[in-house]
């Protein structure tokens, strides 16, 4: 998978912030984008919650470190970029940010499910794979998490609402 940013989990939890947010910048700019100003705040704030949530996991699931991480992940044959992508040994979780955030937007929800449908679809190595995507408000409130595979056996679950709070509660849920 093509990210601007790829790391094991383990490697993540240690990285050097300034280090992680030039690999980011330099993703954005090899592809001919100007960094808009807002984005570079937003990754700060993904990074950080991504760095707490993970290490809570890690802390209960000392396997969790040796999953794959990657942040904007550039789908293959789109225009477009996931978040962060965890590959885990058993599936892939598709995590997508909404910085700011008070709500889950139905729109939202359709853009996660896009990209898990693209990767399913379109990216031979996710194949078969179980896909987990998970939307996540930044302020919004609690919601109760559902893990629960779509009707069609694609191997697809549902996607799942979460905030910062619960994040990594969620991660651990879809184990």
């Amino acid at each position: 998978m093509g990210a601007f940013y790829r790391a094991l989990v383990a490697d993540f939890l240690t990285s050097d912030p300034a280090r992680l947010m030039l690999e980011l910048t330099a993703g954005t700019a090899g592809l001919g984008f100007d960094l808009m100003p807002d984005q570079h705040s937003a990754w700060m704030t993904q990074t950080d919650i991504l760095l707490a949530s993970l290490r809570a996991v890690v802390e209960r699931h000392p396997g969790a470190a040796a999953w794959g991480l990657l942040l904007e992940y550039q789908i293959p044959g789109r225009p477009r970029r996931i978040d962060a992508v965890l590959v885990a040994g058993h599936g892939i979780i598709v995590l997508e940010f909404k910085i700011g955030a008070n709500r889950y937007l139905s729109g939202d929800k359709w853009q996660l499910l896009e990209y898990c449908w693209d990767l399913r679809d379109f990216h031979r190595e996710s194949e078969g794979i179980p896909l987990a995507p998970i939307l996540i408000a930044t302020e919004a409130r609690d919601a109760v998490p559902i893990v629960a595979l779509t009707p069609q056996n694609d191997k697809l679950i549902f996607p799942i609402k979460t905030n910062i709070i619960q994040l990594g509660k969620v991660i651990e849920d879809v184990l």
